[in-house]
């Protein structure tokens, strides 16, 4: 708190010290907004986002939102997989038949998605697509130019892109950061959100963003059962980390980049238990277990042994049982693998 407070500039400070605390504005605070639109978006030759196309929320919850508003029963959807729980439960308890595009592994050791295998799997009757990218848990990512051809195949189909965004903005070096899909595509949906590239998850800021106007009118009538409005404070808080995004997103990468360098030499060191797939994206690596141990069962070894809490990939439709989503993206990264390596050099 004290580090992003020292960031402020006098107009937060002002809010910050005289703030009202009573409800909030329903669909966010109006500088909140203005700051999204010009600290977060990008500008694309098709659609431009305005304040008023920003509706702030939870980050969990804009998936609500957006799902139970504007899936019915029978309605196709295209997931990507493995994913955040909701981005494909939350379909499938709405009764509609979810198509799953799940990536393969590629000869150069990274995790691949076949945007052709995706776009066959759009037709007439599909009512969203659902993707997330950069990817949790594998890292992998896609190009601008493969968003655009996806966005061409959704409107032709004219079907809502739901864009989980919530890790833009921390591609690895060489990586080119994806536009939104809300100024690419009037039918688009970006969620996004200070959570990761901003290291500010506790205040519980983030947005769905839309020029598609059905999509905001019922995602907002909607809100009105769920949250109302966001805490003010955290709407303070969260301009503060949108003005600073750059330092920010910095000090996240520098992270970033010095513990995937450390996780990769690990992994790489000990070729007959692990297999690395390289994320181009984010804060995870996606680890692949090699001989008869599984996940689950591994984690639970590592937890008791080690105090350390890594994700099996069984917690994530279709990754099955024989990979660890591994965080490198703290700054205690080094010690907790150097407390790995002792499990596993014993």
């Amino acid at each position: 708190m004290s580090d992003l407070l020292s960031l402020s500039d006098d107009e937060c400070k002002e809010r910050w010290l005289n703030l009202d605390l009573g409800y909030g504005h329903q669909l966010g605070c109006p500088l909140l907004r203005e700051d999204i639109v010009s600290q977060y978006f990008e500008k694309d030759e098709n659609v431009s986002i305005s304040a008023s196309d920003v509706n702030v929320v939870v980050p969990a919850e804009g998936i609500y939102l957006a799902m139970t508003t504007l899936l019915t029963p029978s309605d196709h959807v295209v997931v990507t997989t493995p994913s955040y729980q909701s981005l494909h439960q939350l379909a499938e308890s709405r009764g509609c038949d979810v198509s799953r595009w799940s990536p393969s592994t590629s000869v150069d050791g990274k995790y691949t998605f076949d945007v052709d295998e995706l776009i066959s799997m759009i037709t007439p009757q599909t009512k969203m697509v659902v993707m997330n990218f950069p990817h949790n848990p594998t890292g992998g990512m896609i190009t601008p130019a493969e968003l655009r051809c996806i966005i061409y195949h959704c409107r032709a189909n004219d079907a809502y892109l739901f864009m989980d965004e919530m890790y833009k903005y921390l591609e690895h070096p060489g990586v080119e950061t994806l536009p939104s899909v809300a100024t690419l595509y009037e039918k688009g949906i970006s969620l996004g959100g200070v959570s990761k590239w901003g290291s500010l998850a506790g205040i519980r800021i983030g947005w769905v963003a839309t020029k598609d106007e059905f999509a905001k009118r019922e995602i907002a009538k909607m809100k009105d059962y769920t949250t109302i409005s966001s805490s003010r404070p955290s709407e303070v808080l969260a301009s503060i980390g949108l003005r600073n995004k750059s330092i920010l997103v910095k000090s996240n990468m520098d992270i970033i980049n010095e513990g995937k360098a450390y996780l990769r030499a690990f992994v790489q060191s000990h070729p007959d238990k692990f297999e690395w797939f390289e994320p181009e994206g984010g804060s995870f690596a996606f680890v692949k277990l090699l001989g008869d141990v599984n996940a689950s069962e591994y984690v639970k070894n590592l937890a008791e042994k080690a105090d350390l809490c890594v994700m099996p990939s069984e917690l994530f439709i279709d990754a099955g049982d024989k990979s660890l989503r591994i965080c490198f993206g703290r700054k205690e990264t080094i010690e907790m693998i150097e407390r790995w390596r002792l499990v596993v050099e014993g």
